[in-house]
């Protein structure tokens, strides 16, 4: 008899649900991975955007919070956890905030649509169980970081390049600060933005 034997906990845990599950980990993780650089770039002395590399930060958090989450959910539904490669961040995204900002909501609207077509599978296989999973942990959550970001998107916009810019980092920066745990440490970011 072999150490490791194979006993089935799944329960009404669909193959393709979860291989969509594994998929949409692997997306949070690169987003994880590409607010990492993000966060670094605004935070380099010659660009000097501490309130954007500050928020960046944060998301990276949020994701990898929410990485941790996903992973937890398809081991404790019998799954495993299969990780992909993840690929080198596309640097030219980060030229201004505005920019960085909208390819944040775009990346956010993809996990959302993800998580969507996700919950679409789970609902035609009558999997209520990850139905809510996916409600209460990204589909909510996301739809309020999408908005919100999308305001601060409107706020750069409305205050423009350069002095414009500087002011709403120095205003980001102090509202992150009074807002976050230095740790950030279950930050619910849904709540900060």
């Amino acid at each position: 008899m072999s150490v490791t034997q194979n006993v089935s906990i799944r329960q009404n845990f669909d193959e393709t649900c979860e291989s969509m599950l594994n998929q949409l980990i692997n997306v949070v993780v690169t987003r994880n991975y590409n607010y990492h650089g993000v966060a670094y770039w605004f935070d380099r002395v010659d660009i000097g955007l501490v309130g954007f590399a500050q928020l960046f930060r944060l998301c990276a958090s949020y994701n990898y919070n929410l990485t941790r989450k996903l992973m937890d959910y398809v081991v404790l539904r019998g799954g495993h956890v299969v990780l992909g490669d993840i690929p080198k961040p596309d640097t030219s995204l980060y030229t201004t905030p505005s920019d960085t900002l909208e390819y944040m909501i775009q990346s956010y609207k993809e996990l959302n649509d993800l998580a969507i077509s996700l919950h679409k599978m789970a609902d035609e296989n009558q999997d209520a169980n990850l139905t809510d999973f996916l409600e209460a942990e990204i589909i909510r959550p996301v739809s309020k970081v999408i908005r919100r970001i999308g305001v601060l998107v409107a706020n750069v916009r409305r205050a423009g390049p350069g002095l414009g810019e500087y002011q709403v980092n120095k205003h980001l920066k102090v509202y992150l600060t009074r807002m976050v745990n230095p740790t950030l440490e279950s930050v619910n970011f849904s709540s900060i933005i």
